[in-house]
């Protein structure tokens, strides 16, 4: 029987059946442990919609504008939790991402968060399934028959996106086992992927460290304003700006007054 919270939800989403082409961020503002049926009352929580507005103000400040925020569940075999799936449609460097994961993860109080960037030479994969199923029981069902543990969910109108994250590529099999069965469409994006945060998932407190050291390297931690409140040295440039200055995910333009980076 497919999940009867699942019509009321999927109806905020738009159907989402494009490959993953650039770069990807999966972070959830959740810190609670949840089962399927919390973490999907979790979407719809003004808690979740305040990260979206938070990530989506995060991506606007540093000049990402093809992007999609998805509302989605991080599915595992021993839980669940409301996510946001970002997939950035853009050029943008392996930094630029590990310092928007770095973002979301404090902004989200996360222990880490899985940045994915393209690579050519990559030994990663990002995998994105669509299937024509809306039945989520039965999708995740499958999913742990096809040895895929780890997954990421996004209900549509006419079905379920499914991002898997393979590190050193060794889902694919099982993936395309999966696609076969269910009739799914697969794109597979070769590339690298980073736990940005802290990757023993031990502590919160070792996580915003981590975090604020990926935040200070990308933004120049040796800058910032010295007493008069005069630019510094060695503050990271604007993403795709051209001029301009970013410091603590806010970009300031030329000759205006730019803080110390963390």
């Amino acid at each position: 029987m497919a999940n009867p919270s699942v019509p009321a939800i999927i109806s905020q989403y738009p159907t989402y059946s494009e490959p993953a082409r650039k770069a990807a961020i999966f972070v959830s503002p959740n810190t609670a442990n949840l089962n399927f049926s919390q973490a999907m009352t979790g979407l719809t929580s003004q808690g979740h919609q305040n990260f979206r507005g938070i990530a989506k103000g995060l991506l606007s400040k540093i000049g990402v504008s093809r992007a999609k925020l998805l509302d989605a569940i991080g599915d595992a075999e021993d839980g669940s939790e409301n996510s946001l799936a970002t997939i950035i449609n853009e050029p943008k460097s392996a930094r630029d991402i590990q310092y928007l994961a770095a973002w979301m993860g404090m902004m989200g109080h996360q222990k880490n968060v899985l940045a994915f960037s393209p690579d050519d030479h990559g030994n990663d994969r990002l995998h994105e399934i669509f299937v024509g199923d809306r039945d989520l029981d039965h999708v995740r069902k499958s999913l742990t028959q096809h040895a895929i543990p780890f997954r990421t969910l996004v209900p549509g109108r006419q079905g379920t996106n499914i991002f898997v994250y393979d590190q050193g590529n060794q889902l694919s099999p099982n993936v395309q086992r999966f696609a076969e069965t269910h009739h799914a469409t697969v794109h597979s994006t070769i590339g690298t992927g980073n736990l940005v945060g802290d990757p023993s998932w031990s502590s919160r407190s070792k996580g915003r460290a981590a975090y604020r050291q990926v935040i200070s390297a990308y933004e120049g931690a040796a800058g910032g304003n010295d007493s008069a409140g005069s630019a510094g040295v060695g503050k990271r440039q604007a993403p795709g700006s051209g001029s301009g200055l970013v410091s603590r995910g806010v970009y300031y333009k030329p000759g205006t007054f730019v803080p110390r980076p963390f």
